[in-house]
C-alpha cells in the first residue's frame, strides 16, 4: 500500500503488506521479512511524537490520539558517575518534566500503535497478542483508539502486572492461562488459539509494524544527535527491539545522509536466564538445549521477568544472531544484585526510577566499561526500555486488570469460543 513493499533477504521477493509477516514463498522457515520505503531519505516530519517518521513506518495514516515518542538526552549524573562523556540515554516512559508521555511506561508503546493503524488500514478487524505484561499493557492503551478488537493471553502469575491509569476498553479481552505458566507458554497458546479460532496473530517478532515501531528509538537519536551512536546498549528477551534498532540504523546509512559506521550492539540479559547470551557467547548459531524443567526453574528466579523468552528469534535470518554479527555486537548476563545496584545507581544520577529489565541494561553498560569494550569518549545510546512508574502513580489512579477468562492451556478451543462469546454479548461488541 502507497508508501512500502515488503522484501524477503532470502529469496529476494518483494510483495505487497496484505498483513502477512513471512514471506509467501520461503513460509515460516524463512528469515524476517523488511520494509522498503519509497523515500529514502530521513526526512521527520512535523507530526506528534513517533508519527513524525511516518515515512518510515508501514502505515499511510496516524492517529492524533497518540502522542508517544522516545526522549533523547545527554547524560550527566550517570556519565558523571561512570566518566563517560557522551553518554545519552533514550527514555521510554513517563516522565512530564522532560515532556516523555508513555502511560503504559514501556517502549512497547511504540510498536502497539503501528500494529494497529497496519491492521486498520488493511481491515483487520482483531488481533491476538501474548505478553508477560509490558506488551499487554501498550496494545491495551492503543486498542481504545481503534476499532480492532485485541485478544490478550497472559500467564495467570503476570496478571499483577496489568496495572494502567486508564479503563481497559471494552474491545479488549484478556486471556490468563494456568498458573505455573509462563510467557513462552502464553505464545504457545495465542497461536494455538488464532488457529483454531480464525483470529488473525500480531505477528510477534515477524511483525515489520512492531520492529519499525520500535525502530524510531534509534531515528530519535538520531534526530536529535544528527549522527548515529557508537554503541547500542539494551536488555533482550525476544531481541526485537535490538533487531529494530539495527534495521533502523541500516537504512540511516543507506539514506546516504551519514558517515557512520553502524552502532556496535550490546545486549543483555537477566541470570540465570540467559539463552541468547549463552548462544551467543558460546560461538553458536542456534540457541543451546536447556531441559525445559531446567529453563523454568531459572526463570522463576529472575529479576527482569519481561527478558524470559524461551523461544527467541536466535537463529532465524535477521536474528539476534546475525544481528550480533553484522554489528560485531556483544552480549551480557547481568546479575539479579547488579541489576537492582544498576537501578538504583540510575534513579539517584538522573533523577528517575526505571523497569528492571532496563537496570540489567544498565548493569551491561556498567560491566562493558569494566571490560574497556566501550571508551570515555564514546558515543554512547542505552536504550531505557521503561521508566517513571513511580511517577507515574504520582499523578494517576491504579486501575487493577481481572481477566476475562480465566482457563487451563488444555482447555478445548470450542469452549473458549463459547467463552469469548459470552464475553461479547455482555459487552454488545462484535
Amino acid at each position: 500500500m502507497g508508501n512500502y513493499r515488503l522484501y524477503c533477504s532470502e529469496c529476494k521477493a518483494a510483495f505487497d503488506d496484505v498483513f502477512l509477516n513471512i514471506c509467501p514463498s520461503c513460509g515460516n522457515a524463512g528469515p524476517l521479512v523488511r520494509t522498503d520505503y519509497q523515500v529514502s531519505k530521513f526526512k521527520p516530519l512535523n507530526l506528534p511524537g513517533f508519527w513524525k517518521f511516518l515515512p518510515w513506518l508501514p502505515c499511510i495514516e496516524w492517529n492524533d490520539k497518540i502522542r508517544s515518542q522516545t526522549i533523547v538526552y545527554k547524560s550527566n549524573g550517570l556519565s558523571k558517575e561512570l566518566g563517560l562523556n557522551n553518554l545519552y540515554i533514550a527514555f521510554n516512559g513517563y516522565w512530564p518534566e522532560k515532556d516523555a508521555n508513555m502511560v503504559t511506561c514501556t517502549f512497547k508503546e511504540l510498536e502497539a500503535p503501528p500494529t494497529f493503524q497496519r491492521a486498520s488500514e488493511r481491515c483487520i478487524d482483531n488481533l491476538v497478542i501474548a505478553s508477560a505484561g509490558n506488551t499487554a499493557r501498550a496494545f491495551i492503551f492503543a486498542a481504545q483508539y481503534f476499532d480492532i478488537d485485541l485478544y490478550v493471553v497472559v500467564p495467570k502469575n503476570s496478571i499483577y502486572k496489568l496495572v494502567l491509569p486508564f479503563q481497559v476498553p471494552d474491545n479488549v479481552f484478556i486471556i490468563a492461562v494456568n498458573q505455573d505458566s509462563d510467557y513462552s507458554d502464553a505464545i504457545t497458546f495465542s497461536g494455538r488459539m488464532a488457529n483454531a479460532l480464525n483470529l488473525v496473530p500480531e505477528g510477534g517478532a515477524r511483525n515489520i509494524a512492531r520492529r519499525d515501531g520500535m525502530g524510531t528509538v534509534m531515528l530519535e537519536c538520531v534526530h536529535e544527535l544528527k549522527r548515529l551512536p557508537e554503541h547500542y546498549f539494551q536488555a533482550v528477551g525476544s531481541g526485537t527491539g535490538a533487531i529494530a534498532a539495527l534495521e533502523a540504523s541500516q537504512r540511516l546509512l543507506s539514506s546516504g545522509q551519514y558517515l557512520d559506521a553502524l552502532p556496535r550492539l550490546h545486549l543483555s540479559q537477566n541470570q540465570p536466564f540467559t539463552p541468547l547470551t549463552d548462544a551467543w557467547n558460546n560461538g553458536s548459531s542456534e540457541l543451546i538445549k536447556i531441559p525445559e524443567d531446567k529453563q523454568r526453574k531459572a526463570i522463576s528466579e529472575v529479576f527482569a521477568q519481561v527478558l524470559t523468552n524461551r523461544y527467541p528469534p536466535y537463529s532465524v535470518g535477521g536474528g539476534v544472531y546475525d544481528i550480533l554479527n553484522t554489528s560485531e555486537g556483544s552480549m551480557y548476563g547481568i546479575t539479579n544484585a547488579d541489576a537492582r545496584s544498576a537501578g538504583k545507581l540510575f534513579e539517584s544520577s538522573e533523577g528517575i526510577d526505571i523497569v528492571p529489565a532496563a537496570s540489567v541494561a544498565v548493569g551491561s553498560l556498567i560491566q562493558a566499561l569494566e571490560s574497556e569494550k566501550v571508551k570515555a569518549d564514546d558515543t554512547i545510546l542505552i536504550n531505557i526500555t521503561g521508566g517513571g512508574e513511580n511517577r507515574l502513580w504520582e499523578d494517576h489512579d491504579k486501575n487493577k486488570i481481572e481477566p476475562d477468562i480465566l482457563c487451563d492451556s488444555t482447555i478445548e478451543m470450542d469452549d473458549l469460543k463459547h467463552a469469548l462469546e459470552a464475553c461479547h454479548d455482555q459487552r454488545n461488541v462484535r
